[in-house]
């Protein structure tokens, strides 16, 4: 009997030590999120003093990471985290090849980012798909001609001299190696404006006044159906593949007109048929089962109301929020957009790599220690849903797609690490299939070697 008793022992102890080295997950059991009471958003030490709190954004994470560093099917995050670590691309205006872009995911890897947005459709229109034909206002526009006009188009923008786009091969393989590095692929495609590439298309029919941007959404129904037969091919691409977000920009209406800056051109009505413009963008993102984005920008600026039970699909855009605005450029702030219901994403232009451009960064990464997921541009938002850096390419020709991987490979790791409310300690250690200390890729064939910081 003791022997039994000793032997059922024995089984039970081996059973609770099993049990005790698995993930809750492994168990089948449903794990409620922490109460927003219990979590922890102290930031980590900072040069820069922390802003005084203005608005709270509901927003709770989902639980613990994965602590072994491998992609999960679902996933989670710690509780000081963000929800979304973004690296956002612009590689609309600049031409990335997909092996560069691969590197980079190998790198976001690293650092321990879960999205890259991907901006291939900004000035430039730098993604194409096999096929282009389509059908706007009883024109129809065949893939020969589409793909010749936006080459010219790309080759004009921001003189850049350079035609080149992504193929859907290369943005297939593309989200391919994401997808196994637990990286999401966000696409974006900005409308109305920063369409230079599509309105070439139609040879500039449909520009807003005084504009070679911008289409004319606010004022011409041909403008929208245009831009919306566009739109629809894309959404409907990346929902194939799986992707769960689409950003549509909608930032900087006009931008390039003389006058009256940008969304102040448009009177109550024109602002209003703008809203009616991207609440059908991002209604139709939802009905691909992807969450819509945009920039802040068109968001009640100026403080213009926007009545959502009429525009129900407003509120489901997530607001990468990136500039307060200005003088001439009255946007609204962080927390009157959070308090329409809005998800926030700190997209803090202070906190921008821009090409061609003197910035933060130019030097070193050390600035990102003034990073912090609540410090929104103007105001400071409690618990947005994520955080996002942005290489943007303003003038593209200023460096060579390895010098940005130069200079921008341990501020990516700098970034990554406020987001997380540590302390910035970067290492300089190279990324098996990243970039190398140089910029130039690290061609290692075998995965296992990566590093992790």
């Amino acid at each position: 009997m003791k022997k039994k008793l000793t032997r059922l022992f024995s089984v039970l102890l081996a059973a609770v030590l099993v049990l005790g080295t698995l993930p809750v997950s492994a168990m089948g059991t449903d794990v409620a999120d922490p109460p927003a009471s219990a979590v922890d958003d102290t930031p980590a030490e900072v040069s820069a003093a922390e802003p005084e709190e203005a608005s709270v954004v509901d927003e709770t994470p989902d639980g613990e990471k994965d602590q072994s560093g491998e992609a999960a099917a679902a996933a989670t995050y710690a509780p000081a985290d963000v929800q979304y670590k973004i690296v956002h691309l612009d590689c609309g205006r600049k031409y990335f090849s997909k092996d560069w872009i691969i590197a980079l995911l190998y790198e976001m890897k690293n650092d321990g980012y879960n999205q890259l947005q991907l901006a291939f459709g900004n000035d430039g229109l730098r993604f194409l798909l096999n096929d282009m034909s389509f059908t706007a206002n009883g024109a129809t526009y065949d893939n020969d001609t589409v793909v010749a006009k936006v080459k010219e188009g790309n080759k004009a923008q921001n003189s850049s001299g350079d035609e080149s786009y992504l193929t859907e091969a290369e943005m297939d393989e593309i989200i391919a190696k994401a997808n196994e590095l637990g990286i999401e692929i966000v696409p974006l495609l900005n409308l109305p404006g920063h369409a230079n590439a599509i309105l070439d298309i139609v040879d500039d029919k449909y520009n807003a006044s005084g504009s070679n941007n911008t289409l004319d959404v606010a004022n011409s129904v041909e403008a929208r159906e245009f831009g919306k037969a566009i739109f629809v091919k894309y959404v409907d691409y990346f929902s194939g593949k799986g992707c769960k977000f689409f950003n549509f920009g909608a930032d900087e209406y006009a931008n390039d007109a003389s006058g009256t800056f940008s969304f102040s051109r448009l009177n109550s009505a024109q602002y209003q048929t703008f809203v009616s413009f991207i609440n059908d963008l991002a209604g139709y993102i939802s009905e691909k089962n992807m969450t819509p984005r945009a920039f802040n920008d068109g968001l009640y600026y100026n403080n213009r109301r926007i009545d959502t039970n009429e525009y129900a699909n407003i509120t489901k855009i997530q607001c990468c929020y990136w500039s307060s605005g200005w003088g001439s450029y009255p946007v609204a702030s962080a927390p009157v957009i959070s308090s329409n219901n809005h998800e926030m994403i700190n997209t803090n232009g202070d906190f921008y790599y821009v090409l061609g451009k003197d910035d933060k960064f130019d030097s070193d990464y050390s600035y990102a220690s003034n990073f912090t997921n609540s410090g929104f541009m103007g105001s400071t938002i409690s618990k947005p849903v994520g955080s996002m850096f942005c290489i943007w390419c303003d003038y593209p020709n200023a460096e060579t797609e390895t010098k940005v991987a130069q200079k921008t490979r341990l501020v990516l790791r700098a970034m990554a690490q406020r987001m997380d409310n540590q302390t910035v300690s970067v290492s300089d250690n190279v990324v098996a299939n990243g970039f190398n200390a140089d910029g130039t890729i690290n061609n290692t064939v075998d995965d296992s070697l990566i590093k992790i910081s």
